[in-house]
Order: C-alpha cells, then sequence, then structure tokens
C-alpha cells in the first residue's frame, strides 16, 4: 500500500445533500485517502470565501456534488459558494469529479426558483465530464470508482509522512541538497508570483505552489528535528511575508548549514 495520502475537498449545497455528502466522505475513506469540506470547517479570521480557497488549493482533488438547490450567495460576488469553489478549482487545474442528480424535480428538497440551479447544472455539464446518480448508493459507488480510477490514471501531489520522504537519502548532505533543489524551484515560480502581485494585485490570483511549499517546510522543520539541528537553521516567518523572501532566507540558512556542518549518517 502506498504511503502517500491525498486530500480530497467535496463541494456541495449542505442541507439538502447531506446523506449524499456521507456517502461520497465514506467513499473517499474506503480509499485510505483525506477528505475535507465544510464540515471539518474552523472558526477562521479569514473571510468566508478566502478560507474556503485556501482548502482548495491545499487539495489534491476536488469532487462536485449537484442537486436541486443552489445555495447561498457570496454577497458581493452574487454567485453561490458551490459555483464559486467550482470555478475556482478549475482555475487551479484541480482534477474535477462531478456528479449531478439525474432528474432535478425528484430531488425531495429543489428551490422554488429553479433558474438558478438549472443554469448551474447545465455549466457543469457543458464544461465537465459529469456521472448522473439517482441516489446516495449509487453515489457511493460511483464516486468510489471514479476516484479510484482517477488518483491511478492522473496522481497528484499528496501527503507522505516527513520521516518517509527522506528516508532515500543515507547522509545528511543528501537531504540538504534535495531540500536545496526543491527551493530553487519554488523560488522562480514565487518572484513571478510577486512580480505578478506588484503588477495586478488581487487579480495576481494565489500562489499556485502554496500546497508544494509547505511540503518543503515541513520536510525541513522534520529534518532539523529528527537530526537535533540548532532551529537558527529554520526561518521562522509569521505567514505574511511574501513567498519570495521566505524562500530566499531558507536558502541562505540551508546553504550555509552545507557549507559548515559535519555530514553523519541520517539519524
Amino acid at each position: 500500500m502506498s504511503n502517500k495520502k491525498y486530500q480530497i475537498f467535496i463541494s456541495s449545497t449542505f442541507e439538502d445533500l447531506q446523506d449524499e455528502r456521507k456517502a461520497a466522505l465514506e467513499a473517499i475513506l474506503i480509499t485510505n485517502n483525506i477528505p475535507i469540506g465544510m464540515e471539518s470547517f474552523v472558526a477562521s479570521s479569514k473571510e468566508q470565501f478566502e478560507h474556503i480557497k485556501s482548502c482548495i488549493e491545499s487539495c489534491d482533488y476536488y469532487i462536485l456534488i449537484v442537486g436541486a438547490r443552489y445555495g447561498t450567495q457570496h454577497p458581493k460576488l452574487n454567485l453561490s459558494y458551490t459555483e464559486l469553489e467550482f470555478d475556482y478549482a478549475k482555475s487551479l487545474n484541480k482534477p474535477i469529479l462531478a456528479f449531478i442528480r439525474s432528474d432535478i424535480n425528484k430531488c425531495r428538497k429543489k428551490d422554488t426558483d429553479l433558474e438558478n440551479i438549472s443554469k448551474f447544472r447545465t455549466k457543469v455539464q457543458q464544461e465537465h465530464l459529469c456521472q448522473l446518480f439517482n441516489n446516495k448508493v449509487e453515489l457511493k459507488g460511483l464516486v468510489l470508482a471514479a476516484l479510484t480510477q482517477e488518483i491511478e490514471r492522473n496522481p497528484q501531489i499528496g501527503w507522505i509522512r516527513s520521516n518517509k520522504a527522506i528516508s532515500k537519502y543515507t547522509t545528511q548532505k543528501d537531504c540538504i541538497l534535495e531540500l536545496i533543489k526543491k527551493e530553487k524551484e519554488l523560488l522562480q515560480y514565487a518572484i513571478q508570483h510577486f512580480q505578478n502581485y506588484q503588477q495586478y494585485g488581487d487579480y495576481a490570483g494565489a500562489f499556485q505552489r502554496d500546497y508544494e511549499f509547505n511540503v518543503w517546510i515541513q520536510k525541513i522543520i522534520e529534518f532539523i528535528k529528527q537530526n537535533q539541528l540548532n532551529q537558527n537553521y529554520l526561518y521562522n516567518f509569521n505567514g505574511t511575508i511574501p513567498y519570495a523572501k521566505v524562500i530566499k532566507e531558507q536558502l541562505i540558512l540551508l546553504e550555509g548549514l552545507l557549507a559548515s556542518y559535519e555530514y553523519q549518517e541520517l539519524v
């Protein structure tokens, strides 16, 4: 069995599709992966949709379930949160698995005015390959089959325990060199994102390597902890500094470690 776990975002309206969301969650757990959705959201200082966006950014796959309700609309954007989530996942090129209740008229709970939800259902079907379902039992099987196939066909970055991620290296030097290599790759993207932000402001969009950045930082933290290195080799930041600044500062620290440390076998 693979050590890698994937994080899957479940998007849908909530009150009318609770049973269907539970079915999708169970299917994800059967595949030994990690579901995330509004059920797991906690209080946050972020504006609601900004928090949702950060959750989608950190996920590997996105599952959309559509019934007969359009859902709560964003107060400024005049689109439902479900549609905004779908559009954002598309903008990030996330692998999308879409499931639509086959007959809108047979849904137990539906909008009085079906115009918005009908338009959204049509939009999803026109822009993405969808699977139709009739009940929660059928949906669970469809999600299980589609997710298993998508992971095999289109594997994403995923999550892996830090000690497993570095176990292929035999010396500390090997680990540091690999961390620096990844750091230089991320720096190129971070500089471009910062330049875009200076030019376009918020229209530049999110840093699409945020997930890789966080995995990389976690590997450094685990490496320092496992090998009992000085904590000064980890650059501390409060989360608001531009990515390019953080990566540059951390690169200096790792290169200093590479130049001065007497390498030993990995702990």
